[in-house]
């Protein structure tokens, strides 16, 4: 079973072992450049790591599923809206096999049985339990369905049956006219047409709601159209993209970025092969680019805008169509990041468990003390990189995620690592302290306390 926008070499083989309760050995703490390892104690251990904007979860060696970071709407699914700078467990004492929480504000979960629970942010319906009601505790997702694969975008998540029909509930994204430069498709980020609208609570300068919200939803399943069986999916900003039962990679909605990577600026409807003619083992699909994995080696597409490098390609420009991922690494996970924020970057993890990442460095998200050329936006310069650099500390890793200029790894002895921006606790280390190499997630604790909201639509796609 592929783990979207994370990547375990053992996957649900790994999960069965790593119940057992044998000993779980721990690296050393990682020194960080941004002042010290950290709280030290006791590491979190887990199998599986994803991360949101500004929370993460793991599955952990007890099988209990653990969050921390910012928990304002409810994504944490401990029953609080309480942040965390330390795990806490997700409520309700679920057994899940897959997590997936690669967009913003809400984390979802697969139980043995396929069945799908979601928690925390909810206005769009993302949570598929037919409501528009934000829940700081799992609810049942999609109660009519099963699922073999999940993914959470942004704004809305997608499933696949285990008869490789791909349904999706969420945000459509927005209409026609929210970006005046490209061709673009109304609401087409769920593979089908809605008839009900939500509204985002966000604004932009001025007061006028976000990128011309309300937008098309749908808070039930919509199977996506066009008829092709998929055995993986992967949601992302205003976009999906799957890799179908033959290889053949399909993405469909907005396209303003180049991020469906069908040699083409107009979005689609339905879903549209990636160009090319490469038969994918997994594509994943971030906020402005996606990427995906042929025989081991990483391709990339996307970047239209604000590319800080996030492609690998050695270059800073966008490309339509998938282009090869420089290095002569061997991936076995390439995992784009999916906020909805224009600092992207990327990460790898090659067959040999290193860890490499590419893109924008704001924060620490590239986890590297290797010195970094400088890119610059409107407002400031800081470091990026268009090729991959190997995440500090030499430590073997056997799942990664990217989040919002954050990033987090499972190591093979089970030790969970997070790196990069921690203004809501999101690199678990009892602290809000940004850190640009790996820090050690500390195990559960009653270490809390709300934090300060972060600064709304301070980076999102303009």
């Amino acid at each position: 079973m592929r783990l979207p926008r994370v990547f375990s070499f053992f996957g649900i083989i790994a999960f069965a072992s790593a119940c057992s309760e044998q000993p779980v050995p721990v690296e050393p703490p990682v020194a960080s450049a941004a002042g010290g390892a950290g709280l030290q104690g006791a590491p979190l251990p887990a199998v599986v790591v994803v991360t949101g904007a500004v929370h993460a979860c793991a599955l952990g060696v007890d099988r209990r599923t653990y969050c921390w970071g910012g928990n304002t709407l409810g994504q944490l699914g401990d029953g609080s809206n309480m942040s965390s700078t330390r795990p806490v467990p997700v409520a309700g004492g679920l057994h899940f096999v897959q997590l997936t929480s690669g967009g913003w504000d809400h984390t979802c979960g697969l139980t043995d049985e396929g069945e799908a629970y979601c928690w925390g942010w909810n206005v769009f319906g993302q949570l598929g339990d037919g409501s528009m009601t934000s829940s700081n505790v799992p609810v049942r997702a999609a109660a009519n369905l099963t699922f073999t694969n999940l993914d959470a975008g942004t704004y809305h998540t997608c499933g696949v049956t285990p008869a490789g029909a791909a349904y999706c509930w969420g945000a459509n994204g927005p209409l026609n006219g929210a970006f005046s430069d490209v061709p673009s498709s109304a609401g087409f980020a769920l593979g089908a047409p809605t008839t009900a609208s939500c509204t985002n609570p966000a604004t932009v300068a001025g007061g006028a709601p976000y990128r011309g919200s309300p937008w098309p939803c749908s808070p039930a399943p919509l199977a996506v159209s066009g008829g092709v069986s998929f055995r993986s999916i992967s949601a992302g900003l205003w976009a999906t993209c799957g890799v179908a039962v033959s290889g053949v990679a399909y993405c469909w909605g907005l396209n303003f970025g180049y991020q469906l990577g069908n040699n083409a600026l107009e979005g689609a409807t339905i879903p549209t092969p990636v160009a090319g003619g490469w038969l994918f083992d997994e594509v994943v699909l971030g906020a402005l680019h996606g990427c995906g994995l042929v025989n081991h080696d990483g391709y990339c597409w996307g970047g239209r805008l604000f590319n800080w490098g996030s492609l690998g390609t050695g270059s800073f420009l966008g490309s339509s169509t998938p282009a090869p991922v420089v290095g002569g690494l061997s991936f076995a996970g390439v995992i784009p990041s999916d906020a909805n924020d224009i600092y992207t970057f990327t990460c790898g993890l090659t067959t040999e468990g290193a860890a490499y990442c590419w893109g924008a460095n704001r924060q620490g998200a590239l986890g590297t003390e290797v010195a970094l050329p400088s890119c610059a936006d409107n407002v400031a310069m800081f470091p990026c990189s268009n090729v991959p650099v190997p995440v500090a500390g030499g430590l073997k890793f056997i799942s990664l995620a990217a989040g919002r200029e954050f990033a987090c790894g499972v190591s093979r002895s089970r030790a969970t690592y997070c790196w990069g921006a921690n203004d809501f606790g999101q690199l678990g280390d009892g602290t809000t302290t940004d850190r640009f190499t790996p820090v050690l997630v500390q195990s559960p604790g009653r270490r809390r306390g709300a934090l300060a909201p972060a600064q709304a639509l301070a980076d999102v796609i303009p």
